[in-house]
């Protein structure tokens, strides 16, 4: 029987670095059984198996081991109380036949809050290791801690792990493995007289009829006033909760908190030592980049210059020295080639003309969407991303979100369809709908080849501002949108925000790697496929008229006539030539579609200059606020179908989208007009 380890713990706690850590490439995604989130299973390295440590002889290191281990990394939790569909989830894995051994990871930069899902987790009574993460950060700063004390007082193993440097990850195996936590005895007890007294009694009645997490079924009875139908045999331990609480003069779900509380800092006060109290260094960074004053415009000028390394002068110089490799390899040695074989006009057209320009001029921005992706996984990384959404938390909790909110949010950046799975963490439906809507309104980065093209013709000297102007245009929309739903057609509510502040640290050259290399590789593969069909349909529709005969007239093609057709549309906009009502309609199946397709059309790679003759500087940027804010692409839309769980909110925020992209744009179109 294989052993399955789940990797329980507070969210930014390292489990999501420790699960890469044990399990490398030997990893699966999918969602649990009827629930749509996300489940990440692995097998454990090898490597770990081979390693020796003070838990294991070397006799028994030689052997060879046949059981195998899987990891699964379970959402990030608080408390064993589930609210949202994430911590449910955590839940019921926890109490499920399929968790044979739990391994909880404490922070150990932040132990006093990490605990106390750890003193919940040792009340369930299942096998249980602790390991106390971080703990070359707890070096540096010359605090010691006493793992062996820890062990004996928690009726739990103890074992210290560093997951970003891969230190102590043999021994935890090896303890897994070796079954070191079946030693453990009974649950300690965390309590005073009084309440441990109570919780006694009240578990004598839990194991009466089922003995599985009895001690945990009772702290939970007096912690939440839940008895499992046994009401009437709780009467004398209401009458002494009651009392208890009228003397302490506390609330009812305060007891056990303040006591497991005063458990923890007993513990960490003997079993911690620091040499002297100094101040360190992320509590000095957030003074000022959390200020009250001073955060929002540090965060602004975060973002200026990630954009100004992207879509400046290192962006546009990587940028060109790609398209010159790529047309010298690519576009033109196979133009010889085909040129060689003598292959028809039509399919020689096709490919170069259709295929292997789209996708190159799709391709050439890969450069500047790798430097902008490499800029934000240093900033989540690093811990910046997750101030981020502690300064956002004040102003969004006015439009009806929370900081919790924020962080989908800023994965629409990256791309929306991971951005509406995110939105899985939030609590109520209420808040998932109305982020939901706003998401699709924060950039993703296949639109950024659009800006990157009419930034280079029209706004050459501005390019990183005219970008910066686009995405926090679509910030402010998203939170006027939230704002108007808010109001109009959402009750209002309140929801508290919850979240860790993780230690600032310099993100291993691995984990930007992996993190950047996902993000690319998805942007690569859509120009491998979606786009490739996109291109190749563009061609067709471009070079057959509506008799369905080969035509050198583009005018008197079916893609104009599609185009005509919807062009009036956008006269009010300031555009209204069918090559650009086209590639929006492409950019509906990928919104890197949009510059394939213009590429096709206008001939972009020739002639750049060729947009000039169907737009103004007004109308080119009325052009790009529309594409910011119009639908995502399809498989955003299928996501976001999926998440709605509502045809009627789907609708809803389909049409909302697509009027406020419509008006933005007239309004962008009218004011620049009007000024010149």
């Amino acid at each position: 029987m294989p052993l399955n380890i789940a990797l329980v713990g507070n969210p930014n706690c390292g489990k999501t670095t420790l699960f890469n850590a044990l399990t490398g490439d030997n990893r699966y995604v999918g969602n649990w059984p009827g629930v749509t989130v996300e489940k990440k299973v692995g097998e454990v390295k090898s490597i770990f198996y081979e390693a020796k440590s003070a838990y294991a002889g070397e006799k028994y290191c030689a052997e060879k081991k046949e059981k195998k281990i899987f990891v699964t990394d379970l959402p990030g939790i608080y408390s064993l109380y589930a609210y949202g569909a994430e911590e449910g989830v955590a839940r019921d894995y926890i109490f499920s036949d399929d968790c044979g051994l739990i391994v909880n990871i404490v922070d150990g930069t932040n132990m006093e809050r990490n605990l106390y899902l750890t003193l919940q987790l040792i009340e369930t009574g299942k096998p249980l290791i602790i390991a106390v993460n971080m703990v070359d950060v707890l070096n540096k700063r010359g605090i010691k801690i006493n793992f062996k004390l820890m062990s004996e007082r928690l009726g739990a193993p103890v074992l210290p792990v560093s997951a970003g440097k891969g230190t102590g990850l043999e021994a935890l195996i090896l303890a897994a493995e070796s079954e070191i936590y079946a030693r453990v005895g009974a649950p300690v007890n965390f309590y005073g007289k009084e309440l441990g007294d109570i919780i006694s009694s009240a578990e004598k009645i839990f194991f009466k009829d089922k003995k599985d997490y009895a001690r945990y079924r009772a702290v939970k009875y007096l912690d939440m006033g839940e008895t499992d139908g046994k009401a009437d045999e709780f009467c004398s331990h209401e009458k002494k909760i009651g009392e208890l609480i009228k003397l302490r003069e506390i609330d009812r779900d305060a007891l056990v908190a303040s006591e497991k509380y005063d458990f923890i800092v007993s513990l960490l006060k003997q079993a911690r030592a620091a040499k002297g109290k100094r101040q360190t260094l992320s509590k000095k960074i957030d003074a000022v980049v959390t200020n009250r004053y001073l955060a929002v415009p540090i965060f602004l000028c975060v973002m200026f210059l990630v954009f100004s390394l992207s879509f400046g002068a290192p962006g546009r110089a990587m940028k060109s020295a790609f398209e010159y490799l790529y047309n010298q390899t690519v576009s033109d040695g196979l133009a010889r080639l085909l040129i060689k074989i003598e292959v028809s006009q039509w399919l020689y057209g096709v490919l170069i003309d259709g295929i292997i320009r789209g996708v190159g001029s799709v391709l050439s921005f890969l450069p500047e969407v790798a430097l902008l992706f490499v800029s934000l996984t240093i900033l989540e990384d690093s811990g910046y991303m997750a101030r981020a959404a502690f300064i956002a938390d004040r102003p969004l909790k006015k439009i009806g979100l929370t900081g919790k909110s924020f962080i989908p949010m800023l994965m629409g950046f990256g791309c929306s369809v991971p951005a509406l799975l995110a939105t899985r963490t939030l609590q109520n439906e209420r808040q998932r709908r109305l982020t939901m809507v706003v998401i699709p309104f924060m950039s993703c980065g296949a639109r950024l080849p659009v800006y990157s093209v009419f930034t280079a013709v029209f706004f050459p000297k501005n390019a990183p501002f005219i970008i910066f102007s686009l995405y926090l245009l679509g910030m402010i929309t998203a939170m006027l949108s939230a704002y108007i739903f808010k109001k109009i057609v959402l009750k209002d509510d309140k929801t508290e925000f919850i979240m860790e502040l993780p230690e600032y640290r310099f993100p291993t050259v691995k984990n930007l790697f992996r993190h950047t290399f996902e993000r690319i590789e998805d942007f690569a593969l859509k120009a491998g496929t979606v786009i490739v069909l996109s291109c190749a349909a563009v061609w067709f529709l471009q070079n057959f008229g509506m008799d369905f005969r080969m035509t050198d007239n583009a005018g008197e093609s079916i893609l104009a006539a599609i185009g005509g057709f919807i062009a009036p549309i956008f006269k009010p906009l300031g555009f209204d030539d069918w090559r650009a009502v086209t590639a929006l309609l492409t950019g509906i199946t990928a919104k890197e579609s949009v510059v394939s397709t213009l590429e096709i059309l206008f001939g972009l790679s020739k002639n750049p200059a060729s947009l000039a003759s169907s737009f103004t500087v007004a109308s080119a940027y009325s052009f790009l606020v529309f594409t910011l804010l119009y639908t995502p692409c399809i498989a955003a839309l299928a996501a976001l179908k999926r998440e709605m769980q509502s045809n009627k909110w789907f609708a809803l925020t389909l049409c909302y989208q697509l009027a406020a992209a419509w008006t933005a744009a007239f309004l962008f179109f009218k004011l620049l007009r009007q000024f010149g």
